[in-house]
Formats: C-alpha cells, structure tokens, sequence
C-alpha cells in the first residue's frame, strides 16, 4: 500500500488554523511499514530471503536490500549468494545506487551515479558507461522499471528485456493466504516473472535459471 494518507486538523473560527501532513512516500510505491520481505523457494524447499527496507521521504529515500541464499547437500554447501544494495531517491527521483554481490565466490559490483540528464555507472561486468537519466535500476519494487532499459545492479550491465502483461492472477503469500495481483512476463536472456498488487506493492516473482531451476519469491 502506497503511503498517500492525510491528517487534517482544523480549528473553528476566523483564526482557526488548518494542518496538513504531507504524506512520507506521494509519488513511490513504498509499502505500508516501510519494509518488504520474502522467502525465496525452490522445490519446496526455502533457500534464503530477500528483504527491502525502505527510509526517508521522497524528498531523500534511501532503499536498504539484502539477499542472501545458500543450497546445501546434507551439511555441505553446494552454492551461495549474497548480494547488498543501497539505492537512492531525491524529490521521486531515482539518484544513484551502490551494491556488492558474492555469486558463489565471485565478486560483482555496480555503482550508478546522476550526472546531469544521464547515469554514470560501474560495473564488474559492464565496466564504465553512461545510461540515460530516464532509465531504473531492476530493483522489482518499483513496477515503473519495466518501461525498460534497465541497470542490472548487480554488475551494471544495460538489460532490454521483453515485457508483457500477462493479465491478472491470485498469487500465494508465505502466509498461505492469497492475493490479487496484475503478472508480467519478462523474457529475453532471463526468464522472469513479476507480481504486483492493486496499490502498485510487489509480491511475487518467479525466475528461471540458466541450469532450468524454478526459485519462487513468497511475500513474508
């Protein structure tokens, strides 16, 4: 849920004074409690979480992720991935981003920068490049990304993936309970799908790998 709501307080009379509180999050999908968690699955099983948490206002928000994931065979790992990033808003606008990622061992970063009407960015894979002002992280919080080009924020390469709308579907939650949300196909060199509820929230996706792997995302 977007947080638009409005305390109005009013006094009776010719001096009577009339407070508006201006909502925290106008113009971002920020969800009610400032925070999103999920619990990645794959057969069945719970491999790890990624939560977003999110502080300031618009005027200065930052947007705290952090995925972690780990597959083990009895008591041996057999895979790990960590990744964090630190994404940043000013006055709705999408500013800059930092993140560090272990892929199983290998390292990645990506560090994105305004620059006037277009990015400048970095990244392990992508090395250093420019983007235009308009483009957006692929963060999934924030559904405005598939309009596309997107940054990858874990190496800072461009993605141009082929979104479709793929009408509207009942999405379980880690809960059990089920939710109504508008789905998104999103192909190309990955294979995705998106889930995003009527007040714009994200809360579901599920992703194909390389190796034919299905990982669910399931809202905490």
């Amino acid at each position: 849920m977007m947080l638009t709501r409005r305390t109005i307080l009013c006094a009776g009379s010719a001096s009577a004074l009339a407070l508006i509180s201006a909502p925290a999050f106008a113009m971002l999908p920020v969800p009610l409690g400032n925070t999103l968690s999920f619990r990645i699955m794959r057969k069945g099983a719970r491999i790890g979480t990624h939560t977003l948490n999110f502080a300031g206002t618009d005027d200065d928000l930052a947007v705290e992720i952090a995925v972690d994931m780990a597959v083990y065979l009895g008591p041996i790992r057999m895979f790990h991935y960590k990744h964090r990033t630190t994404e940043r808003w000013k006055g709705g606008v999408f500013t800059s981003l930092d993140s560090k990622t272990d892929y199983d061992g290998t390292p990645a970063f990506c560090t994105v920068r305004r620059d006037g009407g277009q990015f400048a960015i970095d990244g392990s894979k992508s090395g250093k490049h420019t983007a235009p002002g308009t483009v957006l992280a692929a963060t999934h919080w924030n559904k405005a990304e598939l309009a596309g080009p997107m940054i990858n924020p874990e190496n800072g390469m461009m993605l141009h993936p082929r979104i479709s709308d793929a009408g509207t579907d009942a999405v379980a939650l880690a809960s059990g309970a089920t939710v109504a949300a508008q789905q998104f196909a999103w192909r190309g060199k990955d294979s995705l799908d998106l889930w995003y509820d009527k007040n714009a929230d994200w809360v579901a996706l599920k992703a194909v790998t390389a190796s034919g792997e299905v990982l669910s995302y399931e809202k905490l």
